[in-house]
Order: structure tokens, then sequence, then C-alpha cells
């Protein structure tokens, strides 16, 4: 199912990876379409991009957790890192839009923009600049999926 440009998106069962999640390789392009989509207002500013390297810089890629606050700040809007347990996921995506959530994995950081939440579902800003509502029970398997293995 394709998400729409709708204010009424279609609640999705499954969660689309691909076409959900931001790829770290886009992240300052995210970090600025989730700001303009929640009505916040970022410096009319191209952002930069993840990995590109910087003058002055002599190793790799960087840090990614101290990357987006940087970003956000250069753009003019805040950005604060947040981490829950296991119990607390439901209550903390209920409050947490807009928001930039990082996907469980080793390769490479995949995150999740969700641009508000209700009871039932969130509507996430899919990497083609598209809304969709996913249900929380989808986001919540999604993200708490390498952690919760079957008892057999």
């Amino acid at each position: 199912m394709k998400p729409t440009k709708t204010s009424n998106p279609t609640v999705q069962p499954k969660f689309d990876v691909p076409l959900l999640a931001w790829p770290a390789s886009r992240l300052g392009e995210a970090i600025r379409a989730l700001a303009q989509r929640s009505g916040l207002a970022p410096r009319p500013v191209q952002p930069p991009s993840f990995g590109a390297r910087r003058e002055g810089d002599v190793d790799s890629v960087g840090d990614i957790d101290t990357w987006i606050p940087s970003t956000a700040r250069y753009l003019g809007i805040e950005a604060k890192s947040v981490s829950c347990r296991y119990p607390e996921l439901r209550k903390l995506l209920l409050g947490s839009g807009p928001s930039l959530v990082r996907l469980p994995g080793e390769a490479e950081p995949r995150f999740i923009l969700i641009l508000r939440a209700s009871s039932r579902d969130a509507h996430l800003l899919a990497n083609d600049l598209t809304t969709c509502a996913v249900s929380l029970e989808a986001i919540g398997d999604a993200l708490t999926h390498e952690m919760v293995t079957p008892v057999k």
C-alpha cells in the first residue's frame, strides 16, 4: 500500500522499512523535512549530509549522536536525545511528535520521522515525502523485534 499526501492517511498494518525509513545518508534532508512539515521554521539553508567530510575533519564519519543536535542547531531548531525502557515505549511514542526515531540494526543507521501520534497510530513522514499512518503496535514491533524473542 503506497502512502499518500492526503491529510487523512491510510493506516498501514505493517511497517514498510524501505519506504518509511530514512537512511543516515539523507538525515540532514530528513531533519529539515520533519521540521517543515511539523510547522517549525528551519533556516532556509541546505543541511549538511551525515558522513560528508568537513574542512578540518581527519577521521571517519563522526558520531551520529552529536551530529543530529548540531545539524538541528544549524537549521535553527532543537533536537534532544531521549531513551526509554521497553514498558515505556508506547507512552514515549504517543508524546513524541515531531521526532526522529532510530531503528535498531547493525547496518547503516535508519530513522523514522514521526509527525504526530494518536492512541492507535502515528503519522510518519516517508522517505518519498508522503505521509502515512502506521499503527503504534507496528512501530513498537519494528523498534523492539531484536529484543523480543518468542518463547519456544
